[in-house]
């Protein structure tokens, strides 16, 4: 069976190093973001995704770019 993804819409913003982002943070095996799943962590050029609920994940450029497209 095929699916596709339902339209989601979220606030993206790239994340290149310390004080790029409110939501990331340093921890002890280097930088990370809270999400509802726990700790993801975070690389200098992830994408940092917030949903209309307020949830963050963290996606690499690659990936961000191979999922969403501006709205």
């Amino acid at each position: 069976m095929r699916f596709l993804r339902k339209g989601l819409a979220v606030d993206a913003e790239r994340w290149f190093g310390p004080g790029g982002h409110t939501r990331v943070e340093a921890r002890e095996d280097g930088w990370a973001i809270a999400t509802p799943d726990g700790w993801w962590a975070v690389e200098p050029g992830d994408w940092i995704l917030t949903d209309e609920t307020g949830n963050a994940r963290a996606l690499s450029d690659s990936q961000f770019t191979a999922l969403y497209a501006a709205a």
